[in-house]
């Protein structure tokens, strides 16, 4: 989900928010929500919940486990193309790391 390295349609089935959650109280009750359930059974998501802007920004992402376990990730201050990709020392400037010495990269 996060690598975006597939279209979502490929690993996900797309569904309408679920009627039965009672989200009035709820603040993102007035975005668009969408479940992304995994096609893969092996999965350790059991379902995906996003909210979104009108305008398809993601606002907040609930990520729930097989043991019922809800991980809530809030999205605020999105700034759209707020950064120019062509300038590299801009991006540089945002962002860098390394690793401290000694660690193990593990690639997949």
């Amino acid at each position: 989900f996060f690598s975006a390295e597939k279209k979502l349609t490929d690993s996900f089935t797309i569904l309408d928010s679920d009627p039965s959650h009672d989200d009035s109280q709820d603040p993102a009750a007035t975005l668009s929500e969408i479940n992304l359930i995994p096609k893969d059974p092996n999965s350790q998501i059991q379902t995906i919940r996003l909210w979104a802007t009108g305008d398809s920004l993601i606002r907040r992402i609930e990520l729930i486990d097989h043991f019922e376990t809800v991980t809530t990730i809030n999205i605020s201050d999105i700034q759209v193309n707020s950064i120019n990709i062509e300038d590299r020392q801009e991006i540089a400037s945002y962002f860098s790391f390394t690793p401290p010495e000694g660690t193990e990269i593990i690639r997949q």
